[in-house]
Parts: C-alpha cells; sequence; structure tokens
C-alpha cells in the first residue's frame, strides 16, 4: 500500500523533524495548525486538494493539531483513501492514539524527535516493567490497579509505546497492539487491569 499521509508525533513543528522544504509555508506548502480539527476544516482541505500544484511537483498540506475529532478523522479518511496523486499530506499529532484504527491503516508513521529515543532514555519505571519476567509484571499490575496508581500505569504504556515505536520496523504488530492497549485504556470505564495484563504478556522479556 503506497501512503500519501506521513504522521510525526509532537505539539508543534519545532518538535519535529518535518523535510526542509515542508518546514515553510510556500505556494505550494500550506500549513493549518489549529488547536482542533474540525470537519469543516476537512471539507475546506479535500476541495483544496484538487488543485494542481503551482510551482513544486506536488502540492503539501501540513495539519498540526492537538484534538483530531472522530468526525473530521472519518471526512479525512475519504481523502486519504483517495488521495490526488499530486498531493501529499503530513500530520502533527501529539500521540499515536488519538487517531482511529482505519486512519492509521493508511499513514506512515515517522521518526520523531519527540518518540524516538534510544533505549537509555526510556522512561525508568517502563525498563524496570520490562525486565521483569511475565509473573513479576503481572503481580506488579494487579499491585498498581489495587492500589489506583494511575500515574504509574500511564508512564508504563507511554513508555511501552516508545519501545514499540523503536521496533516498528522490526515489529509492527507490537506498535499496533501496544498503540490499542493504551487508546483502550484512556476510554472512561475501560478494564485497565485487563489491558495492563494484556500489556504486560505481549512485550517480550529480554
Amino acid at each position: 500500500m503506497q501512503h500519501q499521509a506521513m504522521v510525526y508525533i509532537g505539539d508543534n513543528l519545532e518538535s519535529c523533524e518535518l523535510p526542509e522544504a515542508a518546514r515553510n509555508p510556500s505556494l505550494d506548502v500550506i500549513h493549518i495548525i489549529t488547536e482542533r480539527i474540525s470537519i469543516e476544516m476537512v471539507r475546506t482541505l479535500r476541495a483544496d486538494a484538487l488543485m494542481k500544484p503551482l510551482e513544486a511537483l506536488v502540492r503539501t498540506f501540513v495539519l498540526v493539531a492537538r484534538e483530531w475529532p472522530r468526525e473530521a478523522q472519518n471526512a479525512l479518511l475519504k481523502l486519504l483513501e483517495e488521495p490526488p496523486s499530486s498531493v501529499e499530506f503530513i500530520l502533527v499529532i501529539p500521540r499515536v492514539d488519538v487517531l482511529l484504527p482505519t486512519v492509521r491503516s493508511r499513514i506512515l508513521l515517522m521518526t520523531s524527535v519527540d518518540v524516538s529515543p534510544t533505549r537509555g532514555e526510556l522512561p525508568q519505571i517502563f525498563a524496570n516493567f520490562l525486565a521483569l519476567s511475565y509473573a513479576d509484571r503481572l503481580e506488579l499490575v494487579s499491585l498498581w490497579t489495587k492500589n489506583k496508581l494511575l500515574t504509574k500505569m500511564e508512564q508504563v504504556l507511554r513508555g511501552a509505546e516508545q519501545y514499540a515505536y523503536l521496533r516498528a520496523e522490526i515489529n509492527p504488530h507490537l506498535l499496533n497492539r501496544v498503540v490499542g492497549i493504551r487508546e483502550y485504556f484512556s476510554q472512561p470505564g475501560s478494564a485497565r487491569k485487563m489491558l495492563l495484563e494484556e500489556l504486560a504478556l505481549t512485550l517480550p522479556v529480554n
């Protein structure tokens, strides 16, 4: 599958290693920077994407936002499924799990400063968790959920996403599973103990 949408993880353009040609707006590089992507913005984008490039070979649309509502993503999905050949899209999002699985299947996740740390830069609590046996991980999950230690759980999830991202090329299924776990974990009423147990058994034992 050819991907015409690249995704970088970050809070703004400065926090991402975007291609140099996409960093500055021009006639064929359009920046859309907002707190929340709306369905109206996507509709305008779909119309603008039909226009031919004026100087470059392709028109590049760079979308930067913290919030990506479901309805806006569904509208964007239609454009990603049948994009004009002379258009490419770059999305800057705060976390991988803000995107719907259907949208994630249409994008190419790029290396970003914020989410591609070396092994030594992984959160210490996650590094400790990763070093445990499966049985010890499950015991720790039981302790955290029993005592409602939400901060520790979220730190491990964040570390797991970074860890999986580092290995995305050799094990893309791990990233998909970790992102899915984190996505469900953030939903109200989610079975957090069960999700963390799945995470504990999904991560390899070193």
